[in-house]
């Protein structure tokens, strides 16, 4: 076994010098809804979040009889869509019927072309879709929509990493709107990290990219964005504004993504007065 013990060797050598920790991506969903907190999710869609779900599904109705309505501004919250996703993902657990929900989102992204870098911009909500309905997507439609959605990974930044290129980790543009799409976002840290979770494994053209995205994560936020928040403190920095506009929304979202993407809880990493 003297091969396999030096490829090991080579792989903790790696994580030593490269200070990035393993991370392992489960099966889809698995941004914000995995398939170990679906069942509950579900169960609560029909007790205590009844009234909640009938209005999402309210909602998602009304998108498969008229259609996804376009977004009305790049400021827009695509809650159709989103409303979309929840229900094909608890109609499919409750034994429903799951699959219109999917072919709406379906319907409304096309040929694909509108998930481009010119297209719609709402690339955050988006990646969540892809992750949502993976399962009703074909291999076919995973690589076409996929390979369009992973131009996102550069945005801005012009590389598939963590630049923090014209902000710190206090700068609510770092991190992204809660639009999830281009006014205000730079980095995009949490709108990249749904792309980078939703489309790695699935053989883009982009994995590399959301490879490289998953490990810059992986060794700049535990080691230097959990520090920084744990200097910064309990109060968004930036001001209640910018805060309420994005961090105190996507910053939790982007944690609870890794988390239910990862296993790894980064929640319970800081110190008990960070941000």
């Amino acid at each position: 076994m003297p091969g396999k013990r030096i490829l090991i060797s080579m792989a903790l050598i790696f994580c030593v010098f490269s200070g990035t920790k393993a991370y392992q991506l489960r099966q889809h969903p698995r941004i914000l809804i995995n398939k170990e907190n679906l069942p509950a999710l579900a169960e609560r869609a029909g007790g205590a979040l009844a009234a909640e779900y009938r209005t999402i599904k309210a909602e998602a109705d009304r998108a498969v009889s008229a259609g996804v309505k376009s977004l009305e501004s790049r400021y827009a919250y695509p809650l159709d869509l989103v409303s979309l996703g929840i229900c094909y993902l608890i109609e499919r657990q409750l034994g429903g019927a799951p699959d219109k929900y999917a072919e709406a989102v379906k319907k409304f992204w096309g040929d694909g072309r509108m998930l481009d870098l010119d297209g719609e911009g709402a690339f955050g909500y988006y990646a969540l879709l892809y992750d949502w309905i993976y399962d009703a997507l074909t291999a076919d439609e995973r690589k076409r929509y996929g390979d369009r959605l992973g131009c996102w990974l550069r945005h801005y930044t012009d590389t598939p990493e963590i630049t923090l290129k014209s902000g710190h980790w206090w700068y609510n543009q770092t991190w992204g709107p809660a639009h999830l799409n281009t006014p205000h976002c730079r980095d995009g840290i949490t709108p990249k990290l749904f792309v980078a979770l939703a489309l790695a494994g699935e053989g883009t053209v982009h994995e590399q990219d959301a490879r490289r995205f998953l490990d810059s994560w992986a060794k700049r936020v535990p080691g230097e964005c959990i520090p920084a928040f744990d200097e910064m403190g309990g109060v968004w920095s930036e001001s209640m504004g910018h805060g309420t506009y994005g961090p105190v929304v996507v910053i939790p979202w982007a944690f609870e993504a890794w988390r239910t993407g990862t296993g790894e809880n980064l929640f319970q990493a800081g110190a008990p007065s960070s941000f």
